[in-house]
């Protein structure tokens, strides 16, 4: 597995400072804040890997011929980027907020994933929160 880097904010001339206005723009307070560098949630029958500094990656549920459900057909082994490049993951106590650049490809800004959605997720300490 790749190691956390430390933290940053892509394309921000000050990281502490644009993390600071993610969190006055919330109202959160820094102690109630964990800075995530990667997770892995299921969403409406779909997985997304999603990593600071790269666009969200989806891999959609296999279908069957002509695109039927399948039950327990697993994921496709192969991603498709979806909205733009993300800036920030912070997890906060009721729900993971994902920050996005401009003109963030259709996702809200920030999107939120639900903590029970969350398959894994990578602090920038390194720590593994596996779900």
């Amino acid at each position: 597995m790749t190691e956390a880097p430390t933290f940053f904010i892509p394309g921000a001339k000050d990281g502490r400072a644009a993390w600071r206005a993610y969190l006055d723009e919330e109202r959160l307070k820094e102690d109630e804040v964990k800075a995530l560098w990667r997770i892995a949630y299921i969403h409406e029958g779909d997985r997304y890997e999603v990593r600071v500094g790269d666009p969200r990656k989806v891999f959609p549920r296999k279908t069957g011929p002509r695109g039927g459900y399948r039950p327990n057909a697993g994921y496709r082994g192969w991603a498709s980027p979806t909205g733009t490049v993300v800036t920030a993951i912070m997890r906060t106590p009721t729900v993971i907020l994902v920050w996005s650049t401009p003109p963030y490809g259709g996702w809200a800004n920030p999107s939120m994933v639900g903590l029970a959605e969350v398959e894994i997720s990578v602090g920038f300490a390194g720590s593994v929160d596996f779900r």
